[in-house]
């Protein structure tokens, strides 16, 4: 389900390398989302060529909205 809200699943054979959610400050995985930063990574091999994409998310209760940080 997480990868189908990340579009992923609109393109046939597109298997991501991996899916993470992470803290920002100390990259490391998190298993609770709480109020604050996350960042969400993802690579996905398409072809010869691997795409990267990360993308730093603001949580406040039930609001996410991407965090601008320069």
């Amino acid at each position: 389900a997480a990868l189908e809200n990340a579009g992923l699943a609109a393109f046939d054979g597109l298997e991501p390398e991996y899916f993470s959610v992470l803290d920002p400050e100390t990259l490391r995985a998190t298993e609770h989302l709480e109020d604050g930063l996350v960042l969400v990574a993802c690579a996905v091999p398409l072809g010869a060529a691997r795409l990267i994409d990360n993308h730093v998310y603001r949580i406040h209760g039930d609001r996410v909205e991407k965090a601008l940080l320069f």
